[in-house]
């Protein structure tokens, strides 16, 4: 009976270990003549190659679509796109300049990598690189709840 309770406990362990997340949170500040602000929740679900990411931004121009993404690097040293660029879904910010948007994404940060969430403005500049970012804020882990994978 002592061996039945004790694989089951193991077996309890594992089930909830694998459904916890690690969590990551970013305060969006304005770049680059911006004004927009806010902040970005990342948090791992389902098995360790998902992430639903949810934003939030005020200050922005009325009625505006704007492009985001998490980035590799921080906020100034940006690198590729964390995913598929054309996965995050764009801002349509309201008559106030507020705008919200969520995305499951099938990858997930490395807890030892650096990563920056972004706010484009809706148009790139391409002779300038970088230039286009209006909002930035470097992502921090808040929670580790998994083993490192």
């Amino acid at each position: 009976m002592i061996k039945l309770t004790a694989v089951a406990l193991v077996a309890l362990n594992a089930l909830f270990t694998a459904s916890a997340s690690d969590q990551w949170s970013a305060t969006l500040n304005p770049s680059d003549g911006g004004t927009i602000s806010g902040t970005a929740t990342v948090e791992g679900v389902g098995t360790a190659d998902s992430t639903l990411v949810k934003i939030s931004v005020n200050g922005a121009a009325p009625n505006a679509t704007l492009p985001w993404h998490i980035h590799n690097g921080a906020c100034g040293s940006t690198k590729a796109v964390l995913g598929s660029e054309s996965a995050y879904p764009k801002l349509m910010t309201s008559d106030a300049g507020s705008a919200q948007a969520s995305v499951t994404l099938p990858v997930r940060p490395s807890k030892t990598g650096s990563y920056a969430v972004q706010v484009h403005r809706g148009t790139a500049m391409p002779d300038k690189p970088g230039s286009d970012v209006i909002a930035c804020g470097d992502l921090k882990l808040v929670m580790n709840k998994t083993p490192d994978q």
